[in-house]
């Protein structure tokens, strides 16, 4: 089992954010532990980037504006090493004074950043007022800041309703008819990993974990790298599969089965390969039926680190911070 060749990836500087949304596949929370990436592992991680000609990056978390001064650091040194920024993630929760955001936006163009992801969706809604990210996207455009709105296709929803406040998202449903959060994920297109598998069990049909398992084959995702990310802890997390890390170290070479025992199981044989894994030490399944093989594999993930941790399997925050508790 060997990682593919990368071409672009991710940065994620922290897991601790300002909001617990609904639909975050990485659980995060203000929960989480208040760790960033420090200036020197962002450095060996720029290192091994360019030293498999990785060109670019988009940094995420969490929430990275919590600690804007480090962020700085973290992108300046990636303009030092020749590693482009793609854009930051943000849920633009951090804007509060126009004088104070404009000056960050200006640090940020000045140490080669030219794009924020601005989340907009009626997950974030419920913490962050739409009118905070309207006016950051406003001062972006005003200092030549560009925007990336995303999804992009709930704003005409959000406008709906006062702009100046948050709105649980039952509001929505008065507001339309019907269950607009489970329409809300089918449109987002969620990935089904850590809290939004909350959201994706009210949004899709669940089967019996037995039949997952019979039905889907080898994880081969796990070694391919269309969004895969390097984070604080250097680790390297395979693209839309929470739970499972990978040392830094590790990801140039052939994986070391034995430390990686459970990662092969689901590479080589999928959910089901897991489970019998996951059975040696005396999983059951905890709940009758699952989404899809994202959803039974990431019950096998906790059930795994609670009982038999490897090194695959990280971090408890992934899982405690699952479940959805607005405020």
């Amino acid at each position: 089992m060997k990682i593919g060749p990368i071409h672009s990836m991710g940065v994620i500087v922290n897991y601790k954010c300002s909001a617990k949304c609904r639909h975050c596949c990485y659980s995060s929370s203000p929960g989480w532990p208040g760790d960033y990436m420090s200036v020197e592992t962002a450095g060996r991680v720029f290192s091994w980037m360019k030293s498999r000609r990785v060109r670019s990056c988009h940094i995420g978390g969490g929430e990275p504006f919590l600690r804007p001064e480090a962020l700085l650091s973290i992108c300046s040194l990636a303009k030092e090493h020749g590693i482009g920024i793609e854009y930051i993630e943000t849920n633009a929760s951090w804007h509060i004074l126009e004088e104070k955001t404009v000056s960050l936006l200006r640090q940020l163009l000045k140490v080669g950043v030219d794009c924020l992801l601005i989340s907009v969706d009626p997950f974030h809604n419920e913490f962050i007022p739409y009118s905070k990210q309207k006016e950051l996207i406003r001062l972006c455009r005003k200092e030549g800041m560009g925007t990336f709105i995303w999804p992009g296709n709930f704003g005409g929803d959000l406008e709906l309703l006062d702009t100046s406040v948050p709105h649980p998202i039952k509001e929505f449903d008065a507001l339309f008819g019907g269950d607009y959060q489970s329409d809300a994920a089918r449109s987002y297109g969620l990935n089904c990993n850590g809290r939004a598998i909350s959201l994706c069990r009210g949004a899709y049909v669940q089967k019996r974990p037995g039949d997952i398992a019979g039905e889907n084959g080898p994880c081969t995702c796990l070694t391919s790298t269309g969004h895969c990310h390097l984070d604080l802890y250097e680790n390297y997390i395979p693209p839309v599969c929470t739970g499972f890390t990978i040392a830094l170290a590790d990801v140039d070479g052939v994986l070391d089965r034995e430390k990686y025992p459970a990662l092969y199981a689901a590479y080589e044989r999928g959910p089901a390969g897991l489970w019998d894994y996951a059975k040696g030490f005396g999983f059951t399944p905890s709940r009758e039926r699952y989404v899809n093989r994202c959803d039974l594999c990431f019950d096998l993930k906790r059930f795994l680190l609670q009982n038999h941790p490897t090194a695959d399997i990280g971090y408890p925050s992934y899982f405690s911070q699952s479940d959805y508790e607005r405020g």
